[in-house]
Formats: C-alpha cells, sequence, structure tokens
C-alpha cells in the first residue's frame, strides 16, 4: 500500500472508516467540545449559524472552482484508479457527512477562532489551522509530502473561505466536501484515466 493516500490510492475498507471515524470522534470532536466547557466558547463561536442566500451562492461558485482545482491535482496521479462504484457511493457519503464537517468543525470552525482569539489577529489564525491541517494528513494518514503541500495550501483556501463567507461552517463544509469528492471518487469517473477494479 502506497503512503501517499491520494496518488497511492489508499484501499477503503470498513475497519479503516471505523479507525477514521473513532479518531474524528476522539480528536476534532471532543477538543472543540471541551474548550466550549472549559474556555467559553460556543457553538456560534465555531461557525454554527445561518447562511443567506448570497453566502450560498458565493459558495456554489468556490465551489465549482476548487473541485476543478482538484480534478486537476488529481489528474497528476500517474497511478491508475480504483473504480468500485458501491464502494465509491459509501465513502463519498463518509466524505460529505463525515470526513468533511468533523475537519471543518476542528480546523476552522474551533483551531482558527482559538489562535485568533488567544492571539488577537486572525492571520496567526489561518497560519496555524491551515500548517496543522496540512501536517495531520501526513502524521495520521502517512500522506507524501508533495500531498501534504497542496493540503495546507487546501487549508489556508478553506480559511480564507471561511472568513470570506461570513465565518459559516456549513459553507466551508461544502466546499470542502466538493474537493474531497474531485479527489477521491467522482474524480476518478471524471479523469480519463486507466481502469482497474481491485478494491
Amino acid at each position: 500500500m502506497s503512503r501517499d493516500w491520494i496518488h497511492g490510492e489508499k484501499r477503503i475498507t470498513w475497519n479503516w472508516i471505523i479507525r477514521d471515524f473513532s479518531f474524528r470522534i476522539v480528536l476534532y470532536i471532543l477538543i472543540p467540545i471541551l474548550a466550549m466547557k472549559f474556555l467559553g466558547f460556543t457553538l456560534k463561536d465555531f461557525g454554527l449559524n445561518q447562511p443567506t442566500n448570497l453566502q450560498w451562492l458565493m459558495t456554489i461558485v468556490l465551489a465549482v472552482i476548487t473541485f476543478i482545482a482538484c480534478l486537476f491535482f488529481r489528474d497528476t496521479s500517474k497511478k491508475p484508479h480504483h473504480r468500485k462504484p458501491i464502494r465509491d457511493f459509501w465513502f463519498s457519503l463518509y466524505l460529505v457527512f463525515i470526513n468533511s464537517p468533523t475537519e471543518e468543525f476542528f480546523y476552522r470552525g474551533f483551531l482558527l477562532v482559538f489562535f485568533d482569539r488567544f492571539f488577537g489577529n486572525p492571520l496567526i489564525g489561518v497560519v496555524a489551522s491551515s500548517f496543522l491541517f496540512g501536517i495531520q494528513h501526513t502524521l495520521f494518514f502517512g500522506a507524501s509530502f508533495r500531498t501534504v503541500l497542496f493540503d495546507t495550501f487546501g487549508g489556508f483556501i478553506l480559511a480564507f473561505a471561511y472568513i470570506f463567507l461570513g465565518r459559516c461552517l456549513i459553507l466551508v463544509i461544502v466546499i470542502h466536501a466538493t474537493s474531497n469528492l474531485a479527489l477521491f471518487t467522482v474524480g476518478k469517473y471524471i479523469l480519463k484515466k486507466p481502469i482497474t477494479g481491485r478494491s
């Protein structure tokens, strides 16, 4: 199994999903909840508010742009795509409803706000949360240096989108989710790459 979680196309299994889900509950959910209890944060501080129609429109535009950008990155892979429609369908749901929301809740909702509040400078929150977002992909998922750079840059895009879109968490979750679909599932069916049926 390749170290590179995008270009090596790590094989997704139910055991992997259970481990990943457990990890996300402990790190990405529990820590912000503890911060709410002991540091006085609220869900509204983390960006859980109602977006406007204009914000939704801007989000759709940004989501399309990031989807295309991630397709280009995905297309640089020289390895064949492992296309398993049933597996890819379920993993797409996981990306949309578990992966993207938990990462955004932690990195943009919690960490960006945490650093912003305690240093009094939004830029520190953007840099710190984006850097940690990139690094976590190699610490926890074994991503290659090239992929970590891409994810760090993606973290900056998501952080600035979060601020630009009025610190509304659900909007940046949508952008993150569409990017993940381009990288891991839907993108494989759009790009014209060699196909293999191995799981």
